[in-house]
Formats: C-alpha cells, sequence, structure tokens
C-alpha cells in the first residue's frame, strides 16, 4: 500500500489514549525511527530518516530532534546514508540507529551494516558496530537488571 508522510507528532499512553501533541516536525516523515533523550535535564524526542513518500528514492537522511515543551523542531546532524525503516533504542541515554534500508536503483536495494550511535554534546552520528543482513524497524534493549551477572 501507500503511506503518507505526516509532521504532526502526538505522544500516546500504553493503552492508547492521546496524551498530548507535539508541534509539527520540519520535514515530513514516515517509516522513521524514534526515541526518547534527556537534553538538559529535559524529555526530548528524536526522529531518524524515513521516507516522504512510496517513490523510489524519497528516503531520508535527516535527523530532527524537540525538547519537550519548546514549540519546534530542531535539524541536527544528519545520517551518512539514508535509512528507510530504520530501528533506535537508547542505551545509556544515546541514541542507537540500526537496520533500514535504501534504493541506489531500481530493485537495487542497499542494506546498511554500521549501528551508529548520535552524540548529543557533538552533533554526530559514529558508527559503534556491525550488523549483518536484512533489519527493518526491529529493535530490542534488554535492561542489564534482566541480565545474568558475568
Amino acid at each position: 500500500g501507500r503511506g503518507v508522510a505526516l509532521s504532526l507528532v502526538e505522544r500516546y499512553g500504553w493503552n492508547g489514549p492521546l496524551v498530548q501533541e507535539f508541534p509539527s516536525m520540519n520535514q515530513a516523515r514516515w517509516t522513521h525511527a524514534c526515541g526518547v533523550v534527556r537534553v538538559g535535564g529535559r524529555e526530548a524526542v528524536i526522529v531518524a530518516g524515513g521516507r516522504i513518500t512510496s517513490g523510489q528514492g524519497d528516503e531520508l537522511i535527516s535527523v530532527e530532534m524537540m525538547v519537550v515543551g519548546q514549540p519546534f523542531w530542531q535539524f541536527k546532524q544528519s545520517l551518512p546514508q539514508p535509512r528507510l525503516a530504520p530501528s533506535m533504542v537508547i542505551i545509556a541515554g544515546r541514541p542507537q540507529l540500526s537496520g533500514g534500508h535504501y534504493e541506489i536503483g531500481r530493485r537495487n536495494e542497499m542494506f546498511p551494516g554500521e549501528v551508529l550511535e548520535y552524540n548529543q554534546e557533538q552533533d554526530e552520528w559514529r558508527p559503534v558496530a556491525q550488523i549483518e543482513g536484512r533489519s527493518h524497524h526491529v529493535a530490542l534493549a534488554v535492561p542489564s537488571k534482566l541480565l545474568p551477572r558475568c
């Protein structure tokens, strides 16, 4: 099916009720990654990648962040390559982006293997790991308290 890019941002509770409406993003997008981080002790939302339409080559490299309570989103350092359907987890307060893909021609897709971590202080993405294979919208963060001690 055909998706529709939206700049609208809403926060919902776990069971579905609308909790809060946020300002619209600068770039309408869909199939993007998102996460919640802390900025100066305040909650912030970060979005990365995605796409504008269902057309070939419309994958995005842009990244935006909005501190909750501010009336605007700010563009941050772009991703090194487009990412359609990436996933994001927050580990130790830092967003990590993995998976996704982009097209470089008709029926020629690239699947980036780099896991990227965003450093807020330096406004930069850096590779922190490699993954193999195709990954779309799939990520998992396991709290350390659930892991056995080494």
